[in-house]
């Protein structure tokens, strides 16, 4: 299956991106996995979709399996990086234990941007 990823500034822009993708007539929405709202045991924070979309080729339109993930940048960063260091290595509770832990300051972090955001945009 194919896919592609979706980073966004603000956590809330990522639900406003899933409402968009509801209201395209020609863009199915199979399933939705919200890792945001329940995280992954490791920490792990994403919203996916898995879409069916049309590919137009000779032989006319198809519709096709595509995975959206959607992230925040701070989300995405710890993401990639949990990814290169640790992801399908050595299983080691203290690493992990310690990566679940900056996943959720990460998170703290999104929301305090997220208020910052709104804050600003009242002035």
């Amino acid at each position: 299956m194919n896919g592609i990823r979706v980073v966004c500034p603000f956590e809330d822009e990522i639900y406003e991106v899933v409402e968009l993708l509801k209201l395209q007539k020609d863009i199915e929405i199979l399933k939705i996995k919200d890792y945001i709202k329940d995280p992954k045991k490791n920490g792990y924070r994403s919203l996916h979709l898995i879409v069916q979309v049309p590919i137009y080729s000779a032989d006319g339109p198809q519709k096709e399996p595509v995975e959206i993930q959607l992230r925040t940048l701070a989300m995405d960063y710890w993401s990639v990086l949990e990814y290169q260091l640790y992801y399908k290595k050595s299983e080691n509770e203290e690493v992990a234990a310690e990566l679940k832990e900056y996943a959720e300051e990460i998170a703290r972090l999104d929301g305090k941007m997220l208020k910052m955001r709104n804050k600003i945009e009242k002035i």
